[in-house]
């Protein structure tokens, strides 16, 4: 899988990514590295909510 940035930023920011299920972390990891590649990407933040059955 490959992701890449379509956009740069246009002034210093910090990125939340949402997700809605994380196993193995490899969506998460590549769009990670993708913003990296900004340098006015500062921080990110990642929250991931699941909800299982019992």
């Amino acid at each position: 899988m490959k992701i890449e940035l379509l956009k740069n930023a246009k002034r210093k920011c910090n990125i939340l990514l949402i997700d809605d299920l994380f196993s193995t972390g490899a969506t998460l990891n590549e769009c990670a590295k993708a913003l990296k590649t900004d340098e006015l990407v500062d921080n990110i933040y990642v929250l991931a909510l699941t909800k299982t059955r019992d």
